[in-house]
């Protein structure tokens, strides 16, 4: 009698522990629909760290495609910066999938007429929204490593071989028939087998506890799958629907008693008697390895599968994350139009700035721009680069109206001199021109164009064989099928490229001794001449104003410095 009462009470103990963290789930998820619906009009508060920067490009290096974005031009554009405001994602597939989708521009109508069916449902369809990132956020994020960086070493684990733990399972159950016939010869060869496999478990159980990660990662993709499968039940998502169907029937056999292997990673065990009692017979008869052979055999034949999953899950992440990215662009949006031979923009602005000037600009050409430092040349050269790639990519532009063509956008704007390398400033922009021009050579043959953004070209050196040397890469380019547009310093340029570049310029003024930038584009050249005078807002000696001012008008009007 007092048996049943102990066994029930362990049973009802464990009903309410059960209750209870139902309860307390329910709790926490009603939490995140509210935390998650709050999002929706907010700039993302999410930030990465170096580590975590590092493990967002794998999915990017794991399918190269045409036409991506390479690593100076990223730079160039400021896309790390970009990448974090208009990240939204609740798990790292969906992470590394905006990463991948920011980096391969589409070059297709109908695969972007795609896209923003999916982005509009979300926008419209606020419940369900909340209810996949929900779902998502339960998924998670590996921190700085990313699936992959277990996916591709599972060949370092070996053949697998079961025979071994069998061997030692069988010795147990030996052990404790030989107690039968001599109790201490059975115990001192039970203790004995039980030592043996404990110091084996620990030790096999530290080699596969990395991949214990990613086998969890995968158990909780297999959840959100089936939470997928009840939930994007519209006929917009029936391509999704169907191959998330053939995931789950593919990998069933790996969710089947894979709690043995996860209950440890998950926090499962804690006061449970049951997950107590279970710990010690995996630890004594190496249970949840052989669990984990079987779902390791599981994964190396379902890789694609897995692929498959990940990109779904990814995909979806993306479309929300671009819905609440344009939710929260206060200075306004478009979506793009694709029917134009060149770039047609109305009141475009750069997405990184929370007070922007806005600026028009249509012309079938390259586009020339002068000004002075700081006047916004470098400004404009990025914010069209970054909507023109954002049209490709995230359907996107910040601006009231967005006309272009398909392009590969390719720039040598913000380099630096390489230590590591050994490379000068000047040898760095060089090997950066250089891509340009192969770039556009492999362009000929392809209908996407080449759309470049050259700033200072040739800086790195003396002015004469710069204004030489830019004139004629300048000249080149113009010559081929590509788009270019191009700031300098070098007023010569204008009239030496006029023939080919439309001019346009940024200008500022000096009021009462201080000066204002007004960031608007005008046409035609720069004609002011305030570099020096900044010198006196400075507050530089006015003689010496005097003088140079003097220097540079004789200069212009014998075309010999004195």
């Amino acid at each position: 009698m007092e048996t049943y009462i102990f066994v029930g009470l362990i049973f009802l103990f464990m009903i309410v522990l059960l209750v209870n963290g139902k309860r307390e789930q329910k709790k926490q998820d009603a939490w995140w629909r509210k935390k998650l619906s709050e999002l929706y009009g907010q700039a993302s508060p999410y930030t990465l760290d170096v580590d975590a920067l590092c493990h967002v490009k794998r999915f990017y290096e794991k399918h190269p495609m045409p036409h991506q974005v390479d690593d100076i031009t990223w730079n160039d554009l400021d896309l790390d910066q970009l990448f974090e405001r208009i990240n939204y994602t609740q798990s790292t597939c969906g992470e590394e999938y905006l990463y991948y989708t920011l980096r391969t521009p589409v070059t297709e109508v109908d695969k972007l007429d795609e896209l923003e069916q999916k982005i509009q449902y979300f926008e419209t369809h606020s419940e369900n929204r909340v209810e996949a990132q929900l779902l998502f956020k339960k998924l998670g994020k590996l921190g700085k490593y990313s699936l992959y960086d277990y996916l591709d070493h599972l060949d370092i684990l070996g053949e697998i071989n079961n025979r071994f733990y069998l061997v030692w399972d069988l010795a147990v159950i030996a052990a404790v028939l030989v107690m039968f016939y001599s109790v201490p010869a059975g115990l001192i060869a039970l203790v004995g087998v039980l030592v043996h496999n404990i110091l084996t478990y620990f030790k096999k159980k530290k080699e596969i506890e990395p991949y214990i990660c990613s086998f969890n990662y995968i158990f909780s993709m297999i959840s959100v799958l089936e939470g997928m499968e009840k939930s994007f039940t519209d006929p917009l998502f029936s391509k999704e629907l169907e191959t998330i169907r053939g995931c789950n029937r593919e990998l069933k056999k790996f969710k089947t008693g894979s709690f043995l292997v996860m209950q440890q990673r998950n926090g499962d065990i804690g006061g449970n008697p049951l997950m107590i009692l279970i710990d010690y017979a995996c630890m004594t008869l190496f249970i949840d390895l052989l669990k984990f052979n079987h779902m390791l055999m599981v994964v190396r034949s379902n890789l694609e599968t897995i692929e498959s999953c990940l990109q779904i899950i990814g995909s979806l992440e993306t479309d929300i994350s671009i819905a609440l990215y344009r939710a929260s662009l206060v200075n306004g949006y478009c979506i793009p139009d694709f029917e134009g031979r060149d770039i047609c923009a109305e009141k475009c602005y750069h997405p990184l700035l929370t007070d922007p000037v806005k600026n028009s600009i249509s012309h079938a050409g390259n586009v020339l721009l002068t000004g002075s430092n700081a006047s916004g040349k470098s400004t404009f050269l990025k914010t069209i680069g970054i909507n023109a790639l954002f049209a490709q990519t995230i359907h996107t532009c910040c601006a009231d109206r967005f006309q272009t063509c398909f392009y590969e956008v390719v720039s040598s704007m913000s380099l630096r001199d390489s230590i590591s390398g050994g490379d000068s400033y000047y040898i760095a922009e060089i090997k950066a021109i250089k891509r340009i021009f192969e770039k556009i050579q492999q362009a000929k043959s392809d209908k996407v164009k080449i759309l470049c953004f050259l700033d200072e070209v040739l800086r790195g050196t003396n002015t004469i064989e710069r204004i030489a040397g830019a004139t004629q890469i300048l000249k080149e380019v113009a010559k081929t099928n590509s788009g270019c547009y191009a700031a300098t310093h070098d007023i010569e340029l204008t009239e030496l490229l006029s023939r080919d570049y439309s001019n346009y310029h940024f200008e500022e003024e000096i009021v009462d001794g201080d000066i204002r930038f007004r960031y608007e584009l005008l046409k035609g050249k720069a004609t002011s001449r305030n570099a020096i005078r900044l010198l006196q807002c400075m507050g530089f000696e006015e003689s010496l104003i005097r003088e140079a001012e003097h220097r540079a008008e004789r200069f212009l009007e014998t075309g010999v410095w004195s």
